[in-house]
């Protein structure tokens, strides 16, 4: 499986008509409209580097109202959601617990600076 995030700058007065188009791609997952450099931002999932490039060149070229779109290619995307699926909420407060169990007085690790 070949994940990529497609950012898209779109032709003005076309964001909706490109939205739409988008949405009835089956291998577009996600599309969320931005602000910034680009207008759009799309998650696209395909079976192989080939499926990629059929999918650029035979889907997304014939889009009008792109004007332009950089793709960033996401790297090892199963073994990385598959090891690094962690709670935020539980590691803060592990963290906390660890503050708290650490004296007030002991500054052993402070570095003192003098301004």
């Amino acid at each position: 499986m070949v994940t990529v995030f497609m950012l898209i700058h779109v032709k003005p007065n076309k964001l909706k008509i490109v939205s739409n188009t988008l949405s009835k791609l089956e291998d577009v997952k996600e599309i969320h409209e931005i602000y910034g450099r680009f207008d759009i931002v799309a998650k696209v999932e395909v079976a192989s580097n080939e499926e990629l490039q059929s999918f650029f060149q035979n889907k997304i070229s014939i889009i009008e109202g792109i004007r332009t779109t950089e793709t960033l290619i996401a790297l090892d995307n199963d073994n990385l959601n598959k090891t690094n699926n962690v709670d935020v909420n539980e590691l803060l407060e592990e963290s906390n617990d660890t503050d708290n169990d650490e004296s007030e007085d002991d500054h052993s690790d402070d570095v003192g600076y003098e301004v």
